[in-house]
């Protein structure tokens, strides 16, 4: 078992903390130095074990898809990932791998917490230079968002076809009730026609709609992040610069509300402004305003300086913003609180 564990890690060396050792990889080989980076950088989740199932590395996709540090999964058995019944699946798809060299198909994972989610594995056996088997290699992907896709394509489908059997179920009795004479039954066809050619015109306005909305949800995304783009390089080239011109002609209690303008507008995209004005904190809008000069570091003798207010004022407004932020009668520093609101 010792031979087998080394020579997969061989192939995927790994430091103490679990992560691969990408500097010794690039100083021995060019290849796998790329390689190595790949599958650590990946999406899809990667995960590499012996012939016993014990795991010899994971990359983070993997780990994190499944609720685990990666560091702490080395050594473990893949029995983690099952529960007992889905073991049986799991012995026949690695028969399988042992057989023919691959598997692919859907298996049930187990998180950490417990809760279980369907995957889609590829999994290839691993072998040395000498073409000797040495463990296998897995990858997997979390199928959880397709499986409810297709669970509600199902859905329509069966309600589609319910309706379809309710209207043609009309039109057979219609059509029956008017068989006793040919121009009864012209008439039927006639309809029956024109149904069929309402429902392929429903249909096709349908598709037309739903690519008209993706169309259209593209454009928006495209939109926002040239909205957001533009607003930052119109910062950064136009709005900045003057600030710093400004700062150098400022009084010392003046640079400090333009250090703090100029942070604002380097972070006009983050989430700072949104959080503090969330209707469930009730914060009024000087004590919105406070609660951005402390989240800059101004003291409360900076901040009754600055909007012309007694330091015994300012102190009341952070002890309600402590109130209001359920930090009243803790020692949390309200700086890094609101810093951390971002």
């Amino acid at each position: 078992m010792k031979e087998r564990k080394n020579a997969i890690m061989e192939f995927f060396p790994v430091k103490s903390d679990g992560n691969l050792d990408i500097e010794l990889l690039c100083t021995t080989r060019e290849w796998p130095c790329l390689l190595a980076m790949v599958i650590e950088q990946s999406s899809e989740g990667v995960a590499v074990i012996n012939l016993e199932g014990i795991i010899q590395y994971t990359n983070k996709s993997f780990a994190s898809n499944h609720g685990y540090n990666h560091k702490s999964l080395i050594g473990k058995h893949i029995s983690i990932f099952h529960t007992p019944e889905q073991m049986a699946s799991v012995q026949r798809a690695n028969k399988q791998i042992k057989k023919t060299g691959f598997f692919s198909g859907e298996i049930w994972h187990v998180r950490k917490d417990g809760s279980v989610f369907p995957t889609l594995m590829q999994n290839t056996i691993l072998k040395d230079d000498e073409g000797k088997t040495v463990g296998m290699i897995g990858t997997v992907r979390d199928i959880s968002e397709l499986k409810k896709t297709q669970k509600r394509l199902e859905e329509s489908h069966n309600q589609l076809e319910e309706m379809v059997q309710k209207q043609t179920s009309k039109l057979l009795r219609a059509n029956k009730k008017l068989q006793l004479g040919l121009t009864e039954k012209e008439k039927t066809e006639k309809k029956l026609k024109e149904f069929s050619t309402l429902l392929e015109e429903q249909k096709a306005s349908v598709e037309r709609k739903n690519i008209a909305l993706q169309e259209i949800l593209e454009q928006l995304h495209t939109e926002k992040e040239q909205i957001k783009n533009n607003v930052m390089e119109n910062v950064k080239n136009i709005l900045i610069p003057v600030i710093h011109r400004m700062k150098k002609g400022s009084r010392k209690y003046e640079k400090s509300d333009l250090a703090i303008l100029e942070k604002e507008l380097k972070s006009l995209t983050s989430g700072f402004g949104r959080s503090v004005s969330d209707k469930k904190l009730m914060l009024t809008p000087r004590e919105i305003e406070i609660c951005n000069m402390i989240r800059n570091g101004l003291t409360s003798k900076d901040i009754s300086r600055t909007l012309g207010l007694s330091k015994k004022t300012v102190d009341g407004h952070r002890y309600r913003i402590r109130n209001k932020l359920g930090i009243r009668n803790n020692k949390y520093n309200l700086s890094s609180v609101l810093q951390h609101l971002e």
